[in-house]
Formats: C-alpha cells, structure tokens, sequence
C-alpha cells in the first residue's frame, strides 16, 4: 500500500459499490489485489493489478485472492480505477495504461490524483 490516503480511498470505493449493489450478486469488485493475465506474465512475476477494479456478469459470491483471467471466462476487469499519487503517477499513465489499453482492452479508466497539496482531481482516460 502506497499511503494511508490509497488504504482509506480504496476501501471506500470497494465499500460504495458494495453498499450500490448490495442487492446484486453477479459482480466482483476488488482491490489491492492482482490481475493475473498470462502464463509469462505469471513465470516473470510481473504482478499487476488496478487499486480498485470491477468485473460484472461474474458469480459474486465466490471469495476471490487474486483475479486470474483464464480461470474466468478470459473475463478482465470491465472498470478499472487507479488511485494516483506523485510517486506512481507516472507509471499510471505510462504502463498501466498501456496494459489496460492493449491487453486488458478496456477503452477507459478512472485516475484519482493527488499532489503534494493533496489536491484531488479525477481524470478520465479514453482510448
């Protein structure tokens, strides 16, 4: 965990949109947790994973460590948030947006910014 402010906002995100959807149970939402979505990816140890993620139309009620695409469906994460700050806006923008971009083939996703006033902007990214 980066900071305090990515513990709190990640847990209130993931919170929200249980509290939504707490009727529903054909969706996960997860965070701080890794997205495993290749074979070499798995040998390489390149772990990534969004700070907050959810994936719709998916058996809900099954407690999940990490998300492992193969094992579902080849389902990715349908929306993707990433909480950044001056240490990890850089790879936010750069690789994790490659590889939500190319592989992940998600044509969007949510970034929360901070900077070093702790001003917090939203940005959208759109392919």
């Amino acid at each position: 965990m980066k900071t305090n402010w990515h513990r709190l906002a990640m847990n209130l995100l993931i919170e929200s949109i249980h509290a939504h959807w707490r009727d529903r149970n054909n969706y996960f939402a997860g965070g701080n947790m890794f997205v495993y979505f290749s074979m070499d990816q798995v040998r390489r140890k390149h772990y990534r994973g969004p700070d907050v993620f959810v994936v719709l139309n998916v058996n809900g009620t099954r407690d999940r460590d990490s998300w492992i695409v193969w094992q579902e469906d080849g389902r990715y994460p349908d929306v993707i948030i990433e909480l950044a700050s001056p240490s990890t806006i850089r790879t936010d923008l750069g690789m994790k947006k490659t590889l939500y971009e190319q592989t992940f083939r998600r044509e969007s996703y949510e970034l929360f910014y901070h900077d070093h006033d702790w001003n917090i902007t939203l940005r959208r990214w759109n392919a």
